[in-house]
Formats: structure tokens, sequence, C-alpha cells
């Protein structure tokens, strides 16, 4: 996904949310709720347009597997809170164990010279 993708997604979900928030229709629950959730994710994808370069080098840092894990884990949080007790430990434990991974990984030597 690209930068500007980012920033024109969070202004026209920002934007969309505050036209539908001011002629907000009393009788429609559901066109509320869209206007309140493109009024939390617009912003939030704004934070992220800012931070696109080290999301970047964050995403870039883990493993996709490991990336998975935690959106998996923190899903399933959002939609079990009882959850919590079992998610988030398994979490921490993983990345524990990426850490020590990459801490006790041999460093590779450069390449050989040639004679």
């Amino acid at each position: 996904m690209q930068r500007y993708f980012l920033g024109i997604l969070a202004l026209l979900l920002t934007i969309g949310g505050a036209l539908m928030w001011m002629r907000d229709s009393h009788n429609s629950v559901h066109e509320s709720a869209l206007a309140a959730a493109c009024l939390k994710v617009g912003p939030v994808l704004g934070a992220m347009w800012l931070a696109f370069p080290q999301v970047l080098q964050l995403l870039r840092r883990f493993p996709p597997a490991l990336i998975a894990a935690i959106v998996i884990g923190f899903g399933t949080v959002i939609i079990r809170p009882r959850a919590t007790a079992i998610v988030i430990p398994v979490i921490l434990v993983i990345l524990l164990l990426h850490f020590l991974g990459t801490l006790f990984k041999p460093i590779q030597k450069g390449p050989k010279p040639r004679a």
C-alpha cells in the first residue's frame, strides 16, 4: 500500500464521517454507526500515514507469521475479552522466543575475498 493512498483514504473517511454525522437523520441507526466508525478509523489511518516509514521498518523487522499471530491474538481479545488472560501471555512468549532467536542467530560473515 502506498503512502499517498493511505493519506487520501484517511482524509476521505474523516470527511465522509463528519458529513454523515452533520446531516445525521436520527431515524437511521446504521448511518450513525457508519459515521462513528469513519470518524474513528479515519484519524487512525491518518496517524499511520504520518508514521508510515516507521511502520514499514517495523513490518520488515518481524516475520509475517509473527505479525499474523499478533493480529489474530488481538482480534480474539477484541471479540472475546475474557480470552485476554490466555492470549496476551501467549503473544508475549512468542515475542520472547523471536527475540531470543535473533540474539542467538549466527553472525553472517561477509563474502570471501577472491584469490
